[in-house]
């Protein structure tokens, strides 16, 4: 080879180089700037959920997150993208699940929080029941107690909680479930109202009314309505809303305290709805320790809510009441009434729900209700005739073992 071809050889190779150190040092900025990208959302994101007091805090340091953050499921949550949800929610927990996968791949941080939160074991199994054998132990019978309801969350095995859903995600849910829907007959037969097809006014009255979509709703945004709705029954006992945060949010009332007669309606719609999933193939997410999955942790177990619309005028004023709740394992709702009466306030009229969803199944948490319900009733009872309640509040101290404070 001549001197000429290798100086024109050893000039190609001195270019070579220099490019690949340009180009190294350019991926390394490229790297490190990526990284105190991570560094700074991941500071933003605990700094918030510090400012919140949210309770996932206890449960999750910096250097965690940043580790947790490198993981995505397969429907593409992160864990970052909970945290975000429940920062703009301002969700005292301060996290929600994207997926069914979401409560396996960040189970370190999951299981954990849904152990302490609910008061279960590491062990624990979650069980069902919606056979009630004694209807007269499930009657508030009482002038006190206006109405009650029942509410249960469902979601579909295989696709992401509706919040984490994309429009098209969200309008195949609403495709599935209204499908089901549409073939209840007799008395579960009934109508569904997607939200696109409401005008502004005429909607906001039915979601006020009802307290559905409260955070979600955007009206300058006409997607948001897309892939929503509501059903309910001839008879207005029954409302499904479809795609809130989870797919399925079933509800059934009564306007007495006939809370059997609920539960009963309540099972009927379920079997069949259940039914007619199965036969298209699809199914609830369920887990044998977390029972019905939903997005937020706190929903987990039965996701059964069990409220009354209940008037206490007396005991609404004594000071006493949040520990009485607290020990009852009750909690006076912030979302007021659902009645339209203007003087529903004066006569101190409230709603009354229970707090727990996980450890029993949905039978012994409705007798518990019952019986925190019927104590309340008796403090007021009290109050009327001008008597003490030094007996009944240092019974409830030597008996509770409430100490949940979210």
């Amino acid at each position: 080879m001549t001197s000429e071809g290798t100086d024109r050889d050893q000039g190609l190779l001195a270019l070579l180089r220099s490019v690949g150190a340009r180009l190294f040092s350019a991926s390394n900025v490229t790297f490190h700037n990526e990284q105190e990208k991570v560094d700074e959302e991941t500071d933003f994101l605990v700094g918030k959920l510090e400012k919140n007091d949210s309770i996932i805090c206890s449960y999750l340091t910096e250097p965690r997150l940043q580790e947790l953050g490198k993981l995505k499921t397969a429907r593409g949550f992160t864990l970052k993208d909970g945290l975000r949800r429940g920062i703009r929610e301002k969700d005292k927990i301060g996290i929600l699940a994207g997926d069914e996968e979401s409560y396996v791949l960040f189970q370190s941080v999951f299981d954990r929080l849904v152990r302490d939160i609910h008061g279960v074991s590491a062990d624990h199994l979650q069980t069902t029941r919606l056979c009630v054998d004694a209807p007269n132990n499930f009657l508030l019978d009482k002038p006190q107690v206006l109405s009650c309801r029942l509410r249960v969350l469902r979601s579909l095995k295989g696709l992401p909680f509706s919040w984490f859903c994309t429009k098209d995600q969200r309008l195949f849910v609403e495709a599935i479930v209204t499908g089901v829907l549409d073939k209840l007959k007799d008395s579960l037969q009934g109508k569904y109202i997607p939200l696109s097809r409401l005008q502004d006014q005429e909607l906001n009255h039915i979601l006020e009314v009802h307290h559905l979509f409260l955070k979600q709703r955007c009206f300058t945004n006409r997607v948001w309505k897309e892939g929503r709705g509501i059903w309910y029954d001839v008879q207005n006992r029954l409302l499904v809303v479809v795609n809130e945060d989870e797919h399925m949010k079933v509800i059934c009332q009564k306007f007495d305290g006939d809370l059997w007669a609920v539960l009963s309606t309540l099972k009927g719609l379920l079997i069949e709805i259940e039914n007619f999933l199965s036969k298209d193939g699809y199914e609830f997410m369920r887990t044998h320790h977390y029972g019905y999955l939903a997005s937020r942790p706190l929903e987990l177990g039965t996701s059964l809510r069990v409220s009354v619309n209940v008037k206490l005028p007396l005991t609404s004023k004594d000071a006493r009441l949040p520990f009485v709740l607290k020990s009852f394992g009750l909690r006076r709702e912030k979302s007021g009434l659902r009645y339209s009466d203007p003087q529903a306030c004066r006569r101190k009229i409230f709603e009354v729900s229970n707090d727990k969803r996980m450890g029993e199944n949905e039978v012994e948490l409705i007798h518990q209700f019952i019986t925190g319900v019927t104590r309340l009733i008796e403090m007021e009872e009290l109050l009327t005739k001008n008597l003490q309640l030094d007996t009944f509040i240092t019974d409830i101290v030597k008996n509770t073992h409430n100490t949940r404070d979210y």
